[in-house]
């Protein structure tokens, strides 16, 4: 979701138009004000009902943290786009000028080959490009990368499994290498919950809730950002996760189901605010589920149900 084969806005304007568009398909009746008058309506209820509950000498400090709660949220969300996202634009517009450089020397055929040299590899050729070929490299690994691009979901999961390990399987490197590092961040956001088989469901896929409620939609397979003009109201979303730059098709869609990540994900904390059923960490969602697969997603049970074939 942050990686330099991504282009940057100078390069790329459609990083800017695919969130506009998502907003022109909500339709004319969308009103933005609108919203956040209910929506802070909404919130102010619930922490009315919340303090109710709170033990008086207590009050002070739970009203202490709903606050800060309210300036992390919006920190959580935007902090992406100016740092990060920012950061990722800067060094490949710098690893693009030695891209150029490198092309004109005849070391790679594209400026954006050098995405495909490991650190070792470029420092060896950038003092004296020309005097070396390294197309056998670069083009072998592109010609993979694309076709994983292209057939992500029709490769097996074992050929680009979600973290590499020396344990025997990612269930065990969770229990014995990730949650013992006691890291809220890897636990949170990246790892999450394992889901929990529940049989008695006789659900097609198991998840962890990220935000409850029930859903049914036809499914919109995205793997890549630059799909996302691809939603359709009304649809279900299902992807490998999402960033800030996903955030405006949260509200064309009617749930959002992902491979990975935790109720601390972006996936999980935007689903909350735009109150739509939300799975995480369901593994084998892309994988599985098919682009017009009618599917109702029972977030609260953490359950997925494909309808048709």
């Amino acid at each position: 979701m942050m990686d330099l084969n991504e282009p940057y806005w100078l390069e790329d304007p459609s990083t800017v138009i695919l969130p506009i568009r998502a907003f022109i398909k909500k339709g004319g009746d969308y009103d933005l004000d609108e919203v956040r008058v209910n929506l802070s309506k909404e919130r102010e209820k619930a922490i009315a009902d919340l303090m109710q509950k709170v033990p008086q000498d207590e009050k002070p400090w739970f009203a202490a943290l709903i606050k800060l709660g309210g300036k992390a949220g919006s920190y959580s969300e935007e902090h992406d786009l100016y740092c990060e996202l920012y950061m990722h634009a800067m060094l490949r517009r710098g690893f693009l000028g030695m891209g150029r450089r490198l092309t004109k020397a005849g070391t790679i055929d594209r400026p954006d080959d050098i995405f495909f040299l490991n650190p070792d590899e470029l420092e060896m050729v950038l003092m004296g490009p020309e005097f070396h070929k390294l197309q056998y490299i670069t083009n072998r690994r592109r010609a993979r990368w694309e076709y994983l691009n292209e057939h992500w979901a029709e490769v097996k999961d074992s050929t680009h499994p979600p973290a590499f390990t020396t344990r025997a399987s990612l269930e065990e490197a969770v229990g014995m290498d990730l949650l013992p590092s006691g890291d809220a961040i890897i636990i949170k956001i990246v790892v999450g919950e394992l889901p929990r088989v529940r049989p008695e469901l006789k659900a097609d896929i198991y998840g962890v809730c990220g935000a409850p409620g029930v859903a049914e939609g036809p499914a919109r397979v995205i793997m890549n950002y630059d799909e996302l003009d691809q939603i359709q109201k009304g649809e279900v979303l299902v992807c490998p996760g999402t960033n800030p730059a996903w955030t405006p098709v949260f509200g064309l869609v009617k749930a959002v189901v992902s491979d990975r990540g935790g109720t601390l994900s972006h996936t999980a904390i935007v689903g909350r605010e735009y109150g739509l059923p939300t799975l995480v960490n369901t593994f084998t969602g892309t994988s599985t589920i098919k682009t017009g697969q009618k599917i109702r997603v029972d977030a609260t049970e953490g359950a997925l149900y494909i309808l048709d074939n």
